[in-house]
Order: C-alpha cells, then sequence, then structure tokens
C-alpha cells in the first residue's frame, strides 16, 4: 500500500504520473495481479492498481467516486452486496462472486495445478474428476452458505463460514465434506432459516444466474482446492508441501492462462470494465431479498 496521503484533486491526475489511462484502487495486494489480469485479457485501458488495506480502507474512495469528485476507479469484493438495496456506480466495479477467488477457482484451472505439481500429463487426471469434485462440494455446502447469506442480510453477526475448511472435512488429510460437520455446526448456532427464506435466497440467486460456489466466502473455497489438490497430488505421485502464497500465486498464473472467451466469467467482466471506462456513468439499483 502506498504510504502516501493524497488530495483528491491529486488522485484526479495521478494516472498522468504513472502514464496510464486510470487509477484503480483495490482492497488488498491479492487484487492487484488479479484485476491487471481482468483488464489485460478484456483490452481495457492501462490502469495503475494501488491496494488500500480493504474494503474499509476504500469507503472513502467509493464515496468520491459516487460523488463525481473522484476521476479514478475502484474494484471492491462482491461480498454479499447482491443482497443489499444500494444505489451503485459504474466505475465501482465488484467481483462476479463472493471475492476474486469465486472467479479464480475452476475445474478448469485445478486440472492444470494438479497435473503441473504431480508432473503427469493430463490424460492421467481428466478435467472431469475436477468437475466433479467441485459440483459435489457445491451440493455439500449449500445449506452453510444459505445460513451464512441470511447471517449476513439479516446482520446478525455470527459466524457461520471461517476462512479455513478444516472442520468441516471427512479427515485430517481428506478432500470431501462431512455432512455430519456441517449439519452438527448448523444446528449449532443460535438462529434457524425458514423453507420460506431459503427459496428466497435461492430465488435471488436464480434471478442473477449466480451458483452457490460463486458465493461461497473466498478463503474458504481457497482452502477447499488447496487440500483437494494436495490430495490428489499425493495419490498421483507422492505428498507435497505447498505454503499459502505460493498456491494462489500459481493459481493466479493458471487463471492468467486460461482467462479468456470460454471463461464463465469473462464477458461479466468485459461488461463491467467497459461500463466503468466508458462514458455512461449511470446508476443502477440492487435489489434486496
Amino acid at each position: 500500500m502506498d504510504s502516501l496521503e493524497y488530495s483528491t484533486e491529486a488522485r484526479n491526475v495521478l494516472n498522468l504520473f504513472y502514464s496510464v489511462d486510470k487509477i484503480l484502487y483495490v482492497e488488498g495486494e491479492d487484487d492487484v495481479n488479479f484485476w491487471e489480469v481482468v483488464f489485460n485479457a478484456v483490452g481495457g485501458p492501462s490502469v495503475e492498481i494501488q491496494e488500500a488495506g480493504g474494503k474499509p480502507q476504500l469507503c472513502d474512495r467509493m464515496e468520491e467516486v459516487r460523488s463525481g469528485v473522484g476521476d479514478y476507479l475502484v474494484a471492491i469484493d462482491a461480498d454479499f452486496d447482491f443482497f443489499d438495496q444500494i444505489e451503485e456506480c459504474p466505475r465501482i466495479m465488484r467481483t462476479y462472486g463472493y471475492s476474486i477467488e469465486n472467479t479464480i477457482v475452476t475445474g478448469q484451472i485445478i486440472n492444470r495445478l494438479v497435473c503441473s505439481v504431480a508432473k503427469v500429463p493430463r490424460r492421467s487426471f481428466p478435467l472431469e474428476v475436477c468437475v466433479d469434485w467441485l459440483k459435489q462440494i457445491e451440493m455439500d455446502l449449500q445449506n452453510l452458505i444459505i445460513f451464512d447469506i441470511v447471517n449476513r442480510v439479516d446482520g446478525l453477526g455470527h459466524v457461520v463460514v471461517v476462512d479455513n475448511c478444516d472442520r468441516f472435512m471427512k479427515g485430517r488429510k481428506s478432500k470431501e465434506v462431512c455432512a455430519e460437520r456441517v449439519g452438527g455446526h448448523l444446528r449449532a448456532l443460535p438462529f434457524s432459516v425458514s423453507e420460506e427464506r431459503e427459496l428466497v435466497v435461492k430465488s435471488r440467486l436464480a434471478e442473477l444466474g449466480r451458483g452457490w460456489l460463486d458465493v461461497l466466502r473466498g478463503h474458504f473455497l481457497m482452502s477447499l482446492v488447496q487440500r483437494y489438490v494436495k490430495s490428489s497430488v499425493a495419490r498421483l505421485r507422492s505428498e507435497v508441501s505447498i505454503s499459502r502464497e505460493m498456491f494462489f500465486g500459481t493459481l493466479v498464473l493458471a487463471f492468467e492462462m486460461t482467462f479468456n472467451e470460454q471463461h464463465p466469467h469473462f464477458e461479466y467482466y468485459s461488461r463491467t470494465v467497459t461500463r466503468a471506462t466508458g462514458v455512461d456513468n449511470d446508476s443502477k439499483m440492487l435489489f434486496c431479498v
């Protein structure tokens, strides 16, 4: 994060200093590489990307953009903003899913990563195996995600989904979710979700065209994928140790290689960048459930 604090007027011309079209402010250091890949892939204008240290630290930048005094771009994780009623500005770009991880993680990328780390040809580990695992995870975690969404929308303030998936897995090294552990966790929560509320959540996601893995918390999803990769590599070759930083960096490299028109989120980001950098700056409403 840049240690200097600029005035709004200075930020409006900071792009001239960097010889780029726009300054883009993002939440954290992981977001820098992600949005750089996105802008390069969709043919967006040149940008200098600066991280702010978190979403709360971007509140002032977003208010400046909304009010029209800030002539720069902001990119943030969508989190559960899908379910809020907010007046949105095109120059505040949101991720397709809960966070950048929900776009980075695809069956194709997992397949590439497993084969690369295990040093095996892809015919030894078919893409369909990765896709089927993601589908199973989506089914196993549906109720957990519903509770997490209701907890956030109602402002209950409970911890439903943590950053690590360990407590919900069948074993210490397992890549399979344990239904009993998930169910026990949900029963222990101090709130419940009615069938009617569950249907409202499902209807809203269907309206948005989002799947369950699109709205699973990013760090939790990443811990699941890291487990799956380590388990799969151990079966194909031998156990490996992969740090979080190395794992994420490798995923981003694979994402850069595969983020094109065939990626399921490519069209969304292409439209988002076009709206953010075009002349049309009309606001629109996002609806709540």
